[in-house]
């Protein structure tokens, strides 16, 4: 051996904006991912459950001696609340715990496969057990959330590892977001998608930008969105935080997929913009800075005020309420341009 050290590359994937809004809506509001992996596998898990991360790095090898670090968008267990309350590690460790990997792909087409199969066997050696000259691996249920679909994409795909001991295969479940109208993610509590929806009206965009009268209809369904999200938070199905992060993340989607087209942005942005209430702000920010104590994070906090910031509110009544600088509000202004 020469002792050299592999070298490895560390560059990511090119990640677009949709990959940021997916992971922001797990990270932060990760209760949301419950309804979804209930419609993709056809389980019943509770919307109370528990979501626990496991680690999303991994290195890939290669026979150059190179290795790529490799970023999946989740890969999880749900826990019941009595089993939260016993030693985690021991529960998501456990086998008898089903693990999701769900990738959000913002076009269909089979090169996924190659990737979902690099990481279902990336997440299955993580977690395997050795015993005596055994390993054992458990792949997770895998899943594609295709954010554009065509006629011809299928329901499932399929992966089969052709071994000395036989074919072994297994699906990999496929979300045609584009698919789902509102009342479908009304009914089935899809609210995780709805900062997807936009991608339902894409072909219709030229027709939305110039016509007033085809925008009004755009317009007037988003505003059935913003009050069906009023009334969830109203009714504490969700809260104010995360009613507030799923209106930010509607808003940076459409800016991201309509920017050729701003009477779109423009009109999406004004009914989604609306007005953060002082009293709705200092709840959220509460729960942002509770947040931020358990985690170490700002982001959080960040969010509500960037979420001010889209509603017109002063810079000095932002300052009050969130104890930031006029600096730091400054700079949050600057990254929304």
């Amino acid at each position: 051996m020469s002792g050299r050290r592999k070298k490895i590359d560390t560059e990511y994937t090119v990640a677009t904006p949709y990959d940021d809004v997916f992971r922001t809506i797990l990270t932060d509001c990760s209760e949301l991912i419950i309804p979804i992996v209930n419609e993709l596998f056809s389980e019943n898990k509770p919307e109370t459950g528990k979501v626990i991360f496991d680690v999303n790095e991994h290195f890939i090898g290669e026979k150059s001696g190179k290795q790529h670090k490799r970023i999946t968008d989740s890969s999880f267990v749900i826990v019941s609340n009595n089993e939260e309350k016993k030693n985690i590690s021991e529960v998501v460790l456990g086998f008898s715990k089903r693990r999701y990997h769900i990738e959000c792909e913002t076009n269909a087409g089979i090169k996924i496969l190659k990737r979902e199969f690099e990481y279902d066997s990336q997440i299955a050696l993580h977690n395997g057990i050795v015993s005596g000259n055994e390993l054992t691996v458990s792949y997770p249920e895998s899943a594609v959330m295709f954010l554009r679909s065509k006629k011809n994409t299928p329901e499932k795909l399929n992966i089969v590892m052709d071994t000395a001991s036989g074919k072994v295969n297994y699906n990999v479940h496929v979300m045609k977001v584009q698919s789902y109208s509102f009342e479908e993610i009304k009914d089935k509590k899809l609210i995780f998608l709805l900062p997807f929806y936009i991608f339902r009206f894409e072909e219709k965009f030229e027709k939305y930008n110039n016509d007033e009268q085809e925008l009004y209809k755009l317009k007037q369904e988003y505003q059935e969105i913003r009050e069906y999200l009023e009334n969830e938070a109203k009714t504490e199905r969700i809260d104010e935080y995360t009613k507030c992060t799923i209106i930010d993340m509607t808003i940076k989607v459409v800016k991201n997929i309509a920017v050729k087209y701003p009477n779109i942005t423009k009109g999406v942005q004004e009914i989604m913009g609306g007005q953060v209430l002082d009293y709705e702000a200092k709840r959220i920010l509460n729960r942002g800075k509770k947040l931020g104590e358990e985690t170490g994070r700002r982001q959080e906090q960040e969010a509500i005020v960037k979420r001010m910031i889209l509603s017109g509110m002063e810079t000095s009544v932002i300052m009050d309420l969130s104890m930031m600088t006029e600096e730091q509000i400054e700079e949050l202004k600057n990254s929304l341009n």
